[in-house]
């Protein structure tokens, strides 16, 4: 088996999608990538990948670059001959979608949403409306013409895919997540009677709710210690200015990580009790929440049906109304105020994802299931138009 990734940027598959590719180099399957470059260093990747850069534009539209991505996924899957052929995030759906669309020859098609992206946010304005019609009816096209097998990180998702017609039932399935690491994100094996840690981890873009998160240390700094780490991206229209995100360091508001590697996030999520994400954005199946509760945190997160899933309110953690500084402040001096409840909280957090199908070898199973389906339906089509 030939199965031929296409991302991006590398920092989002080293982060998500490596380990299923190491799980079919594991099995013997040969693995080709895609992929943009990484917007901050190259991070490690399996020397057994074979690696084919994309220049993706990224946070604009660019025809030209578009057109140059195209022309190099076409020539890739011409001249490798995957058998599969996995997209990730809207964009790189897009893509390869059309590149498959005018192939005589079609591999097996397999596109993942991991929620779905800004493009389908609710808005009123007629530039994202327009845009989000124009998307949609790309999407139903090669739908259409391809016949893709769909994956989604949330219930929800797959159901408005299918009302909006670029998903099919019968050739849809909801993933939760892409997998987290248990020999990783594990709680922590010793107790902490200290002031209470709270950690944000999350791309540095204000719609993930990083300004409401610095906005609400700074009112409870001298009650708690509050943490933030991630990746920002330059040029993306909704990234945090760093000037911001420095100023709140330098007056002892935070504690400003930058970007912390994969391999280190399980030990700095031990190192504390609360993680927090009061995000503005409709989420696939929020990685950083899943990794927190497997590790042992409480969590502060918006009230979205995804996220309620893990956020149970008294149980788990505590479900934001609305994502602004007032309704975060009041969750955390809540659970400041009994922090040996909100340990309590933490480690059911980790039971309860103990007992979730959200581990690396689950989702890897899952996946390894929707690839037979896959290739199985485009033998049959093949079959059917010899």
């Amino acid at each position: 088996m030939h199965v031929m990734f296409v991302v991006n940027d590398l920092s989002y598959f080293a982060i998500h999608r490596h380990a299923l590719a190491v799980a079919w180099l594991d099995r013997g399957w040969r693995v080709t990538l895609l992929s943009g470059d990484a917007p901050h260093g190259a991070p490690e990747i399996d020397p057994r990948i074979k690696l084919r850069e994309l220049p993706f534009a990224r946070h604009r539209a660019s025809p030209m670059w578009d057109l140059a991505c195209l022309r190099i996924i076409l020539d890739a899957v011409r001249t490798e001959r995957p058998d599969i052929v996995h997209a990730f995030t809207v964009k790189a759906v897009l893509l390869v979608g059309f590149a498959t669309m005018i192939m005589r020859r079609k591999p097996a098609l397999v596109l993942t949403f991991a929620g779905m992206g800004k493009i389908f946010e609710p808005s009123s304005a007629v530039w994202a409306k327009a845009r989000r019609s124009i998307v949609s009816t790309l999407l139903r096209r090669i739908a259409k013409a391809c016949s893709p097998w769909t994956t989604f990180e949330n219930e929800g998702d797959r159901q408005h895919a299918i009302t909006l017609g670029f998903a099919c039932v019968t050739r849809s399935r909801t993933l939760q997540g892409a997998g987290i690491d248990p020999d990783l994100f594990y709680p922590p094996t010793e107790t902490y009677e200290g002031k209470l840690r709270v950690l944000m981890a999350s791309r540095m873009i204000a719609t993930k709710g990083v300004d409401v998160y610095i906005e609400a240390a700074q009112r409870l700094e001298s009650k708690a210690t509050f943490t933030l780490t991630g990746l920002r991206y330059e040029g993306d229209s909704d990234a945090m200015e760093i000037s911001v995100i420095e100023s709140a360091a330098r007056r002892g508001d935070i504690d400003w990580r930058g970007a912390t590697p994969i391999n280190g996030m399980g030990d700095l999520l031990r190192q504390h009790d609360v993680v927090v994400l009061p995000t503005r954005l409709r989420e696939g199946f929020p990685r950083s929440l899943l990794e927190a509760a497997a590790c042992g945190c409480a969590l502060v997160a918006s009230d979205q049906p995804v996220i309620a899933q893990i956020v149970r309110p008294g149980k788990t953690g505590w479900l934001l109304s609305e994502a602004d500084s007032v309704h975060l402040v009041e969750a955390l001096e809540d659970a400041i105020t009994d922090p040996r409840a909100t340990r309590a909280m933490g480690a059911s957090a980790a039971a309860m994802v103990s007992e979730m199908a959200v581990d690396t070898p689950s989702i890897v199973r899952d996946m390894a299931d929707v690839y037979e389906q896959a290739t199985t339906s485009t033998l049959n089509n093949s079959a059917s138009h010899g």
